[in-house]
């Protein structure tokens, strides 16, 4: 568990909101923080109150995406 401090002007998302960005579901999320190195893990503002930073989302979604277009 992270409380690391916030960016000011950082956009954080709640779960939710961060798995719409990949349109996937509550399993694939989790996994992903569990499992994928690369994968931007929350920030807990609270002892269970989870929240992703936005940018760090975004900056994951075009990483993988310049290494789809690299491998294509």
């Amino acid at each position: 568990m992270s409380f690391a401090s916030i960016p000011a002007g950082a956009r954080c998302l709640a779960p939710a909101k961060a798995r719409a960005k990949f349109d996937k579901g509550n399993t694939w999320l989790w996994d992903k923080v569990k499992n994928d190195p690369e994968f931007p893990k929350p920030v807990y503002l609270g002892p269970k109150s989870p929240v992703f930073i936005e940018q760090q989302l975004d900056a994951y979604i075009a990483a993988k995406a310049s290494q789809s277009m690299v491998a294509a």
